[in-house]
């Protein structure tokens, strides 16, 4: 959307990986067929450990967490006859156990400098429209440890009068809340 030069871009999405990189086999992230409300709900008295990764629609959410307490997690969601799905990840971006990247990321991105987006285009840390500000070393640095906020722009989006979304990537896991 033009919101970063292609300088800026590379060097945000190479300072990402290498926060992630870190991070493997220290999580996991799994689809739970759940509200945010009600996920946050169930997930109560896990002292941190399992968080919501994303809200991908009403009724669609990913959890992150350490991978014992996921799994933990996952097993009573099921037992009470949630919809789970493992999403193969061995780490817990966008979750609480993330919170630790947050400054060291802001670090590396020092002197990222956004500039007014060519397009409209929507944030999916918060759900909202994007403006010139909002993709900077903050930006990126609480995007790795708070949820993906998928489901609230894709309504406002829609709210704005789009109707035509087109998912780009090597696995199709967004389809349900297209749909």
């Amino acid at each position: 959307a033009g919101a970063l030069d292609l300088d800026g871009a590379v060097r945000g999405g190479g300072e990402r990986s290498r926060a992630r990189a870190g991070e493997r086999g220290r999580g996991r992230r799994a689809a739970v067929a759940l509200s945010a409300t009600e996920a946050a709900r169930r997930l109560e008295g896990q002292g941190g450990r399992v968080g919501i990764a994303a809200v991908n629609g009403p009724g669609s959410v990913v959890l992150a967490g350490e991978p014992d307490a996921l799994e933990d997690a996952l097993r009573g969601l099921r037992e009470a006859g949630v919809r789970t799905k493992d999403l193969g990840v061995d780490f817990a971006f966008h979750g609480p156990a993330m919170a630790a990247l947050a400054s060291p990321l802001e670090e590396a991105l020092a002197g990222l400098v956004p500039r007014p987006p060519l397009v409209p285009i929507w944030s999916t840390l918060s759900g909202e429209r994007a403006g010139a500000s909002d993709f900077g070393p903050r930006h990126w640095g609480r995007h790795a440890a708070e949820p993906v906020r998928f489901g609230p722009a894709l309504e406002r989006m829609a709210g704005a009068g789009l109707d035509v979304f087109l998912e780009i990537g090597a696995h199709p896991a967004l389809q349900r809340p297209l749909a």
